[in-house]
């Protein structure tokens, strides 16, 4: 089974919160995993929060990525490229 069908299995509905609070944020950043440090700037991403609401963005030119204002708790984070 590859990462994306495990991703793409993943139910935070079967998770119980203790305060589903609003109002957190995560930065992320992706760079070039062959170690030239260099980003991914420009690249789609979507992110899942705790209570499965969504949000889309696009990585800035230092490949970093933010999501504003989600519920606590884990996060899926996923890539497009097509």
């Amino acid at each position: 089974m590859s990462i994306q069908d495990s991703l793409k299995n993943i139910n935070f509905k079967d998770r119980v919160l203790a305060c589903p609070a609003m109002g957190k944020t995560t930065r992320f950043q992706l760079v070039d995993e062959f170690g030239s440090g260099q980003p991914y700037a420009g690249l789609a991403f979507e992110v899942t929060d705790s209570e499965d609401l969504k949000y889309k963005g696009f990585l800035n030119t230092n490949g970093t990525g933010e999501v504003k204002n989600h519920c606590a708790g884990a996060i899926a984070l996923t890539f497009n490229t097509a």
